[in-house]
């Protein structure tokens, strides 16, 4: 159903994460995956690992970081060290941008939170579907779980981050990729897939 080498899946830190985490290992075996901050923690085998914020993530040496360059330059910052002793790193300038992606060879746009320069590079490095899974912007419900992620409740989301989220998600982001929405719950106008149809069950 998905091309191999067009298809990546991003994987947020939402609650429904658990729902599937018995299947995760059998997606990140047949496709590329990428998580957003400390998912990578508890699914070490994910293929990239991006964050925006000054965290310190537990990556696999054999996994990709994607981040900001001010993490690398500036001495002060927590992930510092990070960045300079993984040995696979892609560092980009983060410019603040509602509006459209960047195709600048060392740059990424960014609205709100991780996954939006995410998709981004996604379209920059040829990937033409995305699939968000623990992304869902659901209101009233948690951003991150908080049994499972150290900035738990950190950024807040408010109902106005999450529009401006949800909003990107489908007027700016989904003029440059084909995206899909894996939490049957999530009511982000996107088309559903199932974890049935990614492993061809």
């Amino acid at each position: 159903m998905f091309e191999y080498d067009k298809t990546l899946i991003l994987f947020g830190r939402s609650t429904f994460i658990n729902e599937i985490k018995d299947d995760i290992p059998k997606l990140i075996q047949k496709y590329h995956c990428m998580g957003c901050n400390y998912f990578c923690e508890s699914f070490p085998d994910v293929e990239y690992v991006v964050f925006y914020d000054d965290i310190t993530p537990k990556v696999k040496p054999e996994s990709t970081i994607i981040t900001n360059v001010k993490h690398y330059t500036d001495e002060t910052k927590k992930s510092y060290s990070l960045c300079h002793e993984h040995k696979n790193i892609e560092l980009y300038t983060i410019n603040k941008d509602f509006e459209s992606f960047t195709t600048g060879d060392s740059k990424l746009n960014f609205c709100i939170h991780t996954p939006s320069m995410a998709l981004n590079w996604a379209y920059k490095k040829g990937f033409e579907t995305v699939i968000l899974a623990g992304i869902d912007l659901i209101k009233d419900t948690p951003h991150f779980d908080a049994d499972t992620t150290p900035d738990a409740t950190c950024p807040n989301f408010n109902d106005s981050a999450i529009n401006r989220a949800r909003k990107h998600l489908t007027e700016v982001a989904s003029r440059y990729l084909k995206i899909y929405q894996l939490n049957p719950k999530s009511d982000i106008e996107l088309e559903k897939v199932t974890i049935k149809e990614l492993l061809g069950q």
